[in-house]
């Protein structure tokens, strides 16, 4: 299972390079546009939009399984190590949770989509808010892989006493 979580997490990985790059690119033509350019390119500041959407819908799951979310863990930091460990899976099975949620309901915003294209790209919109979809059902994947892994801690630190 690991295995297919790392190849997921290098597809996301590359998926956010790519995405970050046609982002800068597109910032740059943007900025060309306006300045060197007798007439701006219209559809640039659309197109970052949706560029910076998908990082955010790509890189949140690789935010979450490196644990580099901001969180205050002035309290959970005082519990005994195995109280932690367990405290952490629940709140990590929580999180999971809401976000499978998340996901669930989203679908019926990508099928508002459906009916909808961008107003400059005519793009189908239901691309667009399925990073609503995506976004939180892959950070999903990865909190309950932290579950998981928690599980397997606590067992394999079981058979050591």
């Amino acid at each position: 299972m690991k295995k297919v979580f790392d190849l997921l997490d290098k597809a996301l990985r590359l998926i956010v390079i790519v995405l970050a790059i046609f982002l800068v690119l597109d910032v740059m033509l943007q900025i060309a546009g306006r300045y060197f350019m007798t007439q701006p390119v219209s559809w640039t500041e659309e197109l970052s939009r949706y560029f910076l959407a998908g990082i955010v819908a790509f890189g949140t799951p690789l935010v979450a399984r490196r644990d580099q979310y901001i969180r205050v863990d002035i309290l959970l930091n005082k519990l005994p190590p195995k109280v932690r460990r367990i405290w952490l899976m629940i709140l990590n099975l929580m999180v999971a949770i809401f976000l499978a949620v998340t996901a669930y309901y989203a679908i019926s915003y990508i099928q508002v989509g459906a009916l909808q294209t961008s107003p400059v790209l005519k793009i189908p919109m239901w691309l667009i808010f399925s990073s609503v979809l995506v976004g939180p059902a892959l950070t999903s994947l990865f909190f309950l892989e932290k579950v998981l892994d928690g599980f397997k801690e606590l067992r394999e630190e079981g058979n050591e006493c």
